[in-house]
């Protein structure tokens, strides 16, 4: 499902009543276009064939005071219906924390940045916060998805500000 997960989903709704009277986020990397975490390169070794160039898409975030920028950026496969997508969040401290703790409560991945873990047991969607940025990494390819997975996430999270 290339959509937004459920997950971040969740975080966004549930993060509108939570930061009244929060402090903001710094919005230094607010304008950080979701292809520029991971190049074209990358995401063919990730979904295993060519891809094309990244498709990006900024979310307008004004209306979520708990979000300090957001976007996509989608690899396709021209020949299949495999991808790479990556969702990147910007949040407010208090929301950060509360993404951070509930990923620490899922099956973690260690060594990509200040948490990471699976979405679920399928091993296609990686999740992962650095400081105030969510990324969520959703991978279609033919095989495991896991080991690709944690390559790109750790380039892309590299990559973060």
């Amino acid at each position: 499902m290339r959509g937004i997960s459920h997950f971040s989903a969740t975080l966004a709704l549930l993060a509108v009543p939570a930061v009244c009277g929060a402090q903001s986020a710094s919005k230094s990397a607010a304008d950080v276009d979701p292809c520029a975490l991971v190049t074209k390169q990358e995401a063919a070794a990730a979904v295993g064939e060519a891809v094309a160039d990244g498709k990006s898409t900024i979310v307008d975030t004004k209306s979520s005071p708990a979000m300090q920028g957001g976007g996509s950026c989608v690899f396709d496969s021209p020949s299949t219906a495999h991808y790479l997508k990556v969702n990147m969040y910007r949040y407010t401290p208090q929301i950060a924390a509360a993404y951070r703790s509930r990923c620490a409560k899922k099956e973690t991945v260690p060594g990509i940045s200040d948490v990471a873990c699976w979405y679920d047991s399928k091993h296609t969607e990686l999740q992962l916060i650095k400081g105030v940025t969510s990324l969520a990494l959703q991978l279609s390819r033919r095989g495991d998805p896991a080991e690709a997975l944690k390559t790109v996430a750790k380039a892309a999270a590299s990559r973060l500000p």
